[in-house]
This record gives structure tokens, C-alpha cells and sequence, in this order.
């Protein structure tokens, strides 16, 4: 009895710090937003190998400022970054020589107004995507292609209830538990338009305890809206990876 208490005082307790935390970021201002996204820059590094296969790539980050003259402190002036009523809705850093991994305590996370964020054709050396991406709930668009992450696809993405593309493409191995692979599928099913996942010739993301011949079928019936499912034929139907 005392032990049943104890947890249920624990989840209690769980409860109300994370309201505390939702209620603390959705009243942010644009300059805390600004702040986040300068905190952000800090704790990158940044190396030009990390997007060696885009001849056009630079470092988005390197002119954001936010101390700067001529607005140059107003972060929706800063490169790759865009604002709606007064808030960051958009941070598209493709290509910007981003290297190393990113910790879901970084500020990043944050930034719960984002609409859209684009991490592709970066470095990010092999680390898992952090499990805070669930906290972006609002994300339209994640795009985190070809940016070296490896490891276990976390849970909470499938949090984001709100998705029209998900694109995580990549040469590493990804893997996703099949769970958590359909309660994407169901908590998506009514906005999902494209789906990267896979790729010609070997896969993207490893699903965990379906067989392929069970995802296609499951894709029939509930991707109906999904307009660009990626390949998943070319892995041999029947077989599981797992």
C-alpha cells in the first residue's frame, strides 16, 4: 500500500513539473526565442566536412548575432530562420557544416512554436536523434536526412501528431519498434502526405517486429493519404527486420 502511494505521489509530482515546463514555454516572448536559438549556435560546432556532399553548404549560424547593429539582433533577420506573429516558426539549417551530437536538454527543444525544421546533410557522428523531438508537437515538416544519425529512432516521434512530412532517410542504420511505428502511422494518419524512410537499394529505417508483407498491407489501409511512401517494395516482400 505504502509503495502504491509513493508511485502515485512520483507521478503526481511528474505531472505537475511538466505543466510547470509547457506552461513556462508557451508564454515565450521572440527575444526568448532569439535567446534559445543563440544558446542553440553556442553549443554547435561546426566543421565544413560535416556537409561535404553539398557544394553549396555554409555555415547558417555563423552570422547570427544577437548584439549586432542594423537589426542583426532580431533573429527572424538571421539566416534560415522564419517568424510568424511573433514568434520562430521555421529553422531550416541544411547543409550549415553542423558536426556533433545535439543532447535533448539542448535549447533547441524549446522552440515550441516551430512549424518546420530541416537538420538534413549535416554531421551529427553517429548519436541517436534525441528523444526531445517529441516536444516540438506543432512541427509541420522535419526533414533530418543524411545527417548521420544512427541507433533507435526515439518514441516521441511519434508525438508529433501534426506531421505533413517526415523525411529521415539515411545511410546509417535507424531502427524503429514496430509500435512505435504504427502509433506514428494512427496519430498521423490524417495529415502525412510523404514519408522517407527508405531508399533504393538498401534500408533506412529497420521495423522492428513487422513483417514487410504486414507494413505494406497496414500502409494500404491507413496511409491512405499518404502520397510517397518510399520504396518499401524493394525489400523483399515477406521478410522481417527485426
Amino acid at each position: 500500500m505504502a509503495k502504491t502511494v509513493q508511485v502515485f505521489i512520483l507521478i503526481l509530482v511528474l505531472h505537475v513539473l511538466e505543466s510547470a515546463l509547457a506552461k513556462k514555454f508557451s508564454s515565450l516572448s521572440l527575444a526568448d526565442e532569439c535567446s534559445l536559438l543563440f544558446q542553440f549556435k553556442e553549443s554547435v560546432s561546426i566543421h565544413k566536412s560535416a556537409s561535404i556532399y553539398d557544394s553549396r553548404a555554409y555555415s547558417k549560424v555563423a552570422s547570427w548575432n544577437l548584439n549586432g547593429l542594423d537589426g542583426a539582433g532580431n533573429c527572424c533577420l538571421w539566416d534560415g530562420v522564419e517568424c510568424r506573429l511573433g514568434h520562430v516558426i521555421g529553422l531550416d539549417l541544411s547543409s550549415s557544416f553542423l558536426y556533433g551530437p545535439i543532447s535533448s536538454n539542448n535549447s533547441l527543444f524549446n522552440l515550441i512554436h516551430l512549424r518546420t525544421l530541416n537538420l538534413a546533410n549535416n554531421d551529427f557522428r553517429s548519436s541517436q536523434i534525441p528523444s526531445a523531438i517529441g516536444r516540438l508537437s506543432q512541427l509541420i515538416n522535419l526533414n533530418l536526412s543524411n545527417s548521420f544519425f544512427s541507433g533507435e529512432v526515439p518514441k516521441q516521434i511519434s508525438h508529433l501528431g501534426n506531421l505533413v512530412s517526415l523525411d529521415l532517410t539515411e545511410k546509417y542504420k535507424l531502427t524503429l519498434q514496430g509500435s512505435d511505428f504504427q502509433n506514428l502511422v494512427q496519430n498521423t494518419s490524417e495529415t502525412l502526405r510523404e514519408l522517407g524512410v527508405f531508399k533504393t537499394g538498401y534500408p533506412k529505417i529497420r521495423i522492428s517486429e513487422f513483417w514487410i508483407s504486414e507494413i505494406f498491407g497496414y500502409q494500404i489501409s491507413l496511409f491512405e493519404s499518404v502520397s510517397e511512401i518510399l520504396d518499401i517494395r524493394n525489400f523483399g516482400y515477406g521478410y522481417g527486420f527485426g
